[in-house]
């Protein structure tokens, strides 16, 4: 069977628009998602401004309950246990700014983290807070 000059051009025309089909969903693939611009959690700036002003009159051995008080519930109050169940010391952490939801991010997020030792008493203040420094340990 014989094709003539038409059935060729038929043929070329979609033999480009296959192909240009084709780069076109590599391109699409190949393209990286958007950067994200802007955190996904920033603290009220009432609440940051209570959290700064409550920090600012806590002391290295103030127990856990005073300072829940004073800081008011944290987004995380973690146990430190042995594996007999017995309890160790605690960690609360106070979020200012998140940059993705449930994933901690180094270098962007911004938060207080507060230890306490095996009485409940607080033992150090981790800060990565503009505003709010970090309290070693009391050593005496």
């Amino acid at each position: 069977m014989r094709m003539n000059i038409e059935s060729w051009s038929m043929i070329g025309m979609l033999c480009c628009l296959l192909g240009a089909w084709g780069c076109n969903a590599k391109e699409e693939q190949a393209m990286p998602a958007p950067q994200q611009t802007s955190y996904d959690f920033e603290m009220e700036p009432g609440r940051l401004a209570k959290i700064r002003d409550a920090l600012q009159e806590i002391k290295v051995g103030d127990d856990y309950q005073k300072i829940i008080a004073a800081l008011g519930k944290p987004d995380y109050d973690r146990n430190l246990v042995t594996k007999d169940g017995r309890f160790v010391a605690r960690s609360l952490l106070y979020y200012t700014k998140r940059w993705q939801k449930d994933l901690v991010t180094e270098g962007k997020d911004q938060r207080v983290d507060l230890h306490f030792d095996a009485k409940d008493h607080l033992m150090r203040i981790a800060s990565s807070v503009e505003g709010i420094p970090s309290r070693p340990a009391d050593t005496h």
